[in-house]
């Protein structure tokens, strides 16, 4: 938005303020880009996970400006970082990645922009950011070596799962292994293990939303409980004659 200098008018209540005659103009000038009609910024994503050290990606926000995001009101942003309001991040690109708290609550949170140290915290208003619980899954005892299938509840078709031996710090770089599986798209509500997951013990689910890309790092956060990979029962005799009432021992 071009910098436009503007008049301030100004009548008494008893003048009526309904003709120009009851107005004077006063002595200072404003400039337009001091106040809320600059630009407003974006950021991606809007959708996030409890816990996910998430990159808010914001563009056209300018050098000196600072924002927020809060679930309370804008003007408290200066207050500081609690569990429903970010720190106050100060600008200097157009286009920049400000990393959200993982300890932000469970909500709809404000977006707050301050053009410049002489403007004022304003909630940009019809965009916000949503920050939803961890999903849940079942069941979580898979059989190592086979295709386990595992349905999910609050989480979306399109979000991602990392299956993971570590602890989700790196997961979008975890490629298919005996504790592991490279990032899988949530179709039906469900992902799968695979037979190259052999490994027994626990694995790490990790879960990003669509909206995050689950491209990076910051994107996941690992879910409470862990997948427990179990040994495959075995069984004698594994050869018989049809007709016979054979009675078969299993182990495991």
């Amino acid at each position: 938005v071009p910098t436009t200098q503007l008049r301030v008018c100004y009548a008494t209540l008893q003048s009526g303020g309904d003709s120009s005659d009851d107005f004077v103009a006063l002595t200072s000038n404003f400039s337009q880009s001091s106040f809320t009609q600059v630009a407003v910024p974006d950021w991606t994503p809007k959708r996030t996970a409890y816990g996910a050290p998430q990159k808010l990606h914001v563009v056209g926000a300018q050098p000196g400006d600072s924002v927020a995001w809060t679930q309370g009101s804008c003007a408290d942003s200066p207050q500081g970082q609690s569990s429903t309001r970010t720190r106050v991040y100060g600008v200097t690109s157009v286009s920049q990645a400000f990393t959200l708290h993982p300890t932000a609550a469970v909500g709809t949170w404000k977006f707050c922009h301050r053009p410049s140290s002489q403007g004022l915290w304003t909630h940009v208003t019809g965009v916000s950011l949503s920050i939803i619980p961890k999903p849940s899954y079942a069941p979580n005892v898979g059989i190592a070596g086979s295709v386990t299938p595992l349905t999910f509840s609050g989480a979306r078709n399109g979000d991602y799962i990392v299956l993971d031996g570590g602890d989700c710090s790196n997961a979008s770089a975890v490629v298919t292994g005996a504790f592991s599986r490279a990032r899988q798209t949530i179709a039906n509500l469900t992902v799968s293990t695979s037979v190259p997951m052999v490994g027994l013990g626990n694995v790490s689910v990790c879960y990003a939303t669509l909206e995050s890309g689950g491209e990076s790092a910051d994107d996941y956060t690992r879910l409470d409980v862990k997948l427990l990979q179990v040994q495959p029962p075995t069984f004698t005799p594994n050869r018989t004659i049809t007709g016979t009432a054979q009675h078969l021992r299993v182990v495991g």
